[in-house]
C-alpha cells in the first residue's frame, strides 16, 4: 500500500510539472470551415520583421522571431484577397536565444524547403495580414505543397 501511495504522489507531482504541445488533427472540412481565405499561392519571400518575442502559443514561452511570408495569389478558392498578394505572419524559434534543444516545441512554416505552388488556409488578423488557420504552434498544417501527378502511360 505504501508503494502505491508513493507512486501516486510521484505521478501527481510529475503531471503537475510537465507540459506538452498536442496538435489537433485538422480535417479538410475543418480547415475550410475555419479559414477566412483558401488560396493557391506561390511563395515570394519570407523575412524577419525584427520583432523578438516569446512564442504566442507555446507554454512555457520560448524565444521566437516574428516572420512574414509574402505569397503571390494564383487562385482564390474561398474568401476575398485584396490584391495579388497576401502576407502570412508566423513565428520561428529563435535558436540564438534558446539554451539547448527543444522537445515537442511545435513546427515552423518554411516555404523555402519545398518549391510551390501551395494550397494555403489562413485567417485574417486585426492588422490586415493573415495567420495560419491551424495556429502558430503547428502552422505547417495550414500550407500544403501541390505536386503535379505524373501522367506516364501504363501498360495493362
Amino acid at each position: 500500500m505504501g508503494r502505491l501511495v508513493v507512486a501516486g504522489v510521484a505521478l501527481h507531482l510529475c503531471a503537475g510539472a510537465c507540459e506538452a504541445q498536442v496538435g489537433r488533427l485538422w480535417s479538410p472540412e475543418d480547415l475550410l470551415a475555419e479559414s477566412d481565405v483558401v488560396a493557391i499561392c506561390e511563395h515570394l519571400d519570407t523575412v524577419a520583421t525584427g520583432v523578438k518575442t516569446l512564442h504566442p502559443e507555446l507554454r512555457p514561452g520560448l524565444p521566437a522571431l516574428e516572420v512574414e511570408s509574402r505569397l503571390k495569389v494564383l487562385a482564390s478558392l474561398e474568401g476575398n484577397v485584396a490584391g495579388p498578394e497576401l502576407s502570412i505572419l508566423h513565428y520561428w524559434l529563435d535558436w540564438e536565444r534558446l539554451p539547448g534543444g527543444v522537445v515537442n516545441g511545435g513546427t515552423e512554416l518554411r516555404f523555402v524547403d519545398a518549391p510551390g505552388p501551395y494550397l494555403v488556409f489562413v485567417k485574417k488578423t486585426p492588422g490586415g495580414s493573415y495567420r495560419p488557420t491551424t495556429g502558430y504552434t503547428f502552422p505547417d498544417a495550414s500550407a500544403m505543397r501541390l505536386v503535379k501527378v505524373e501522367g506516364r502511360p501504363t501498360r495493362r
